[in-house]
């Protein structure tokens, strides 16, 4: 996996700046591109985002985007969501917790799997299995 995006979905109220699964992300695939932002990133980051997946489209390269849902609310899902069906043909997304938002806008992708509540080792081997899966699809 090329380019990992890491959206976090939250209220607001409960904001860290340390999150131990991007951390423990970005230990295991150490070549990989991040780019993390969250549902109150300002349309630079969201510009920046929609950048990145339109350049993995035009190299072919498929996108890893691991959303982790920490609260429903709907504030920036609508374009995040709508940004993510254009590129869908080169996305491999994987929703942490529950939204019925992105559950329902996501649900068209071949490669969207939705995870309740992973430890780290087991959301490091299903993006193996999911990598290597697209790899012998190809």
């Amino acid at each position: 996996m090329n380019t990992i995006i890491f959206f976090s979905i939250s209220s607001g109220q409960d904001f860290q700046y340390g999150n131990t699964l991007l951390t423990s992300l970005k230990e295991q695939f150490p070549s990989a591109t991040f780019f993390d932002f969250d549902n109150y990133s300002d349309a630079v980051l969201y510009g920046y985002f929609s950048k990145i997946l339109e350049e993995n489209k035009k190299e072919n390269k498929n996108t890893l985007v691991i959303i982790e849902a920490l609260d429903n609310v709907s504030k920036g899902i609508i374009p995040f969501c709508e940004t993510l069906l254009r590129s869908k043909e080169y996305l491999t997304a994987i929703l942490i917790g529950e939204h019925a938002i992105v559950e329902k806008m996501l649900a068209s992708l071949k490669s969207f799997a939705k995870i309740k509540n992973p430890n780290v080792q087991d959301l490091i081997a299903f993006i193996q299995s999911s990598s290597s899966n697209e790899s012998a699809s190809r």
